[in-house]
């Protein structure tokens, strides 16, 4: 993934600290495509800061004309989306499967194989505004890949936190994802599912456990596997998702 990419994605990934960076990156993440035909005046008024304040924040990464990032961010999305293209046709689902096939028990295997959830997480995110993820750090920091992906297709996935003061409160509109493996979150902090609960928003859940009960869709990771496949499956999950948002549901290609 392109380095500024992935330095933007980090900073709006610490939601803790919602500062004039962290709305810059929010914006250039948001209107990614846009900023291509913006002047830096306009990229400017849009985040509602100085002209000088978005120097020293381009400068941060060692950029001092507007031209070259647009140029920068332009040749990333052409080459991760020929990437997306690419390995969207030759991706072989069969090759994890029969990996993971002998590992879990009957149900779990054409749980975690099933394609039909897959396309309903794309069915969501192509009818949501943004997808926001909430759970567990460990989990949310390994979809860096996914958030970069889903990005070059003008989906933005951000990360939330769970403290009061800096929660971003959901709009009626977005995906919610719920990571957390064991629920553990929930102990952290009691109201959460509560709150999601009695949302309106579409949500997904994946861990041991559906947390959020029927109104989630589940993406189960079987509660009995070594930590390097549960890793394996989530990745395999949220890698599936992207090629096959790609394939089937991204409309600017």
């Amino acid at each position: 993934m392109n380095v500024f990419v992935t330095s933007l994605l980090k900073i709006i990934n610490n939601p803790d600290i919602q500062d004039t960076n962290y709305n810059i990156a929010y914006y250039l993440l948001l209107h990614y495509y846009d900023v291509f035909e913006m002047t830096l005046q306009e990229i400017a008024d849009a985040c509602y800061v100085s002209v000088s304040t978005l120097n020293r924040f381009f400068r941060i990464f060692g950029f001092k004309k507007i031209s070259i990032i647009k140029d920068l961010m332009q040749v990333h999305a052409a080459a991760r989306i020929s990437q997306l293209e690419e390995r969207s046709i030759r991706k072989n689902n069969q090759q994890v499967n029969q990996l993971l096939k002998p590992l879990l028990d009957n149900d779990d295997y054409w749980t975690v194989s099933d394609q039909g959830l897959i396309n309903q997480c794309c069915e969501m995110i192509k009818k949501c505004s943004r997808v926001i993820l909430i759970g567990s750090n460990e989990m949310m920091d390994s979809l860096l890949r996914f958030q970069g992906d889903m990005v070059m297709m003008q989906k933005l996935v951000i990360q939330n936190t769970i403290y009061n003061n800096n929660y971003i409160e959901p709009q009626a509109d977005d995906l919610i994802i719920l990571l957390s493996m064991t629920g553990r979150i929930a102990e952290l902090k009691p109201t959460l599912i509560e709150h999601l609960l009695v949302g309106k928003n579409k949500l997904i859940c994946v861990g041991y456990k559906n947390f959020l009960c029927e109104k989630a869709l589940f993406l189960k990771i079987p509660s009995y596997l070594d930590e390097t496949l549960e890793n394996m499956i989530l990745d395999n999950y949220f890698q599936n998702i992207a090629y096959c948002y790609y394939g089937g549901y991204y409309d600017n290609r």
